[in-house]
């Protein structure tokens, strides 16, 4: 399992922004979209008309301090136990998210700061090793639940329920990462809707100022 942690900046005018950032490649098989970051003001709009989802873990504390858009649900809240919990509560703004790099699946940490002690690291490397050597086992634990809950006559032949619920899992994830992609999608048009809007107000102005 490889496991990477290094520190980033960068600088926007007077501004300097650092964070350190903690990947592990995770299996690329299981179908499984996780992106974990703080409550922002706009979830609760985007929740209400449905352009969003967030996972609720049962646990009261996390549940109204981050946003868990991720699936499938069942296996994302055995991922996110107690531990797992307590240490993204530990810090300030993590976010936490599976990527695709060089057609490899990473789970990436992010914290908005520089962690460059070795005690750090270590903590550090040792939660993003242990959600992926656990995803595996999350995965076979809700696989194992579907089976049992099929046919009670003949429950080693008719795999149809684990059948049924892996598709609702793919889905799962597809509407997650669809939902995303299109909010982000608005976000960029609307982005670039303003910069048009200003130019031309900008090019209006000098044009009025000419013609005086």
């Amino acid at each position: 399992m490889k496991l990477t942690y290094r520190f980033e900046s960068r600088s926007t005018g007077s501004d300097l922004y650092e964070w350190t950032e903690a990947t592990v490649e995770i299996p690329a098989a299981y179908p499984l979209a996780i992106h974990i970051r703080p409550h922002g003001q706009k979830d609760r709009a985007h929740l209400e008309s449905r352009t969003m989802v967030d996972v609720e873990v049962g646990d009261s504390e996390f549940d109204r301090t981050f946003l868990i858009e991720a699936a499938p649900a069942d296996v994302v809240k055995l991922l996110l136990d107690a531990s797992t919990r307590k240490f993204l509560l530990t810090y300030l703004a993590p976010q936490l998210d599976t990527i695709t790099v060089d057609e490899r699946k990473l789970l990436r940490l992010t914290i908005p700061c520089w962690l460059d002690s070795m005690a750090s690291a270590q903590v550090i490397l040792d939660q993003r090793a242990r959600i992926g050597e656990r995803i595996r086992d999350a995965f076979a634990a809700v696989e194992g639940a579907a089976v049992e809950h099929g046919s009670p006559y003949r429950p080693m032949l008719d795999d149809q329920p684990a059948r049924d619920a892996a598709a609702r899992r793919v889905q799962e994830v597809a509407t997650v990462e669809a939902l995303r992609y299109a909010r982000i999608t608005r976000g960029h048009i609307v982005a670039i809707a303003v910069i048009v809007a200003v130019i031309g107000a900008f090019a209006l102005l000098i044009v009025v100022a000419s013609s005086r």
